[in-house]
């Protein structure tokens, strides 16, 4: 994404409708899923960390996250917030199974290898874990924003279960 879009998206991040609702969408399901605070939590595409600043102020302390961005990095690092690193998906460095809870939102669209990404993101993730993934929907909407920000594709729901359920991902919920 081009770096000025890049400021504009993460500054608004912190108090925008959209990712205010899509934090508590997070939230909730957490809950219904039973996330403990003392669980493993990884952020991929963490940006300015906002959703990790929220989980941390909930006591949720074993948060990790990660952003291809340099600038998203530093911005996390320079406002205090532990276990970030500049990372790519396709390639982490973490071992086997060592979340509880995995969240990539608005992330996958733009992975150029969505399926060696969800390959390692399956292998990170406990084996009774959770993965929550967001993803843009309906190809037929793919457009302007799409390109300014980078994405790659826009997903259907049976698309997106069939290459959840090739990378190992067995689905609870999907809408």
């Amino acid at each position: 994404m081009n770096k000025e879009y890049e400021n504009k998206y993460n500054q608004l991040s912190a108090n925008h409708c959209w990712f205010i609702a899509r934090r508590k969408l997070i939230l909730d399901l957490m809950k219904h899923y039973n996330i403990s605070s003392d669980m493993n939590i990884l952020e991929i595409g963490c940006g300015w960390g906002e959703l990790i600043n929220k989980l941390n102020a909930k006591g949720f302390l074993n948060t990790s996250g990660f952003d291809i961005s340099d600038e998203a990095v530093a911005h996390c690092k320079s406002s205090g917030l532990k276990n970030i690193e500049k990372m790519d998906v396709t390639n982490m460095r973490y071992s086997d199974n060592a979340f509880d809870l995995i969240i990539a939102s608005d992330v996958l669209e733009h992975v150029e290898d969505q399926d060696l990404a969800l390959k390692e993101i399956h292998r990170v993730l406990k084996k009774n874990g959770v993965f929550m993934v967001m993803v843009p929907a309906f190809k037929i909407l793919f457009g302007k924003h799409d390109l300014v920000v980078h994405g790659k594709r826009r997903y259907r729901k049976k698309e997106l279960k069939d290459i959840l359920t090739s990378a190992g991902f067995k689905i609870d919920k999907i809408t």
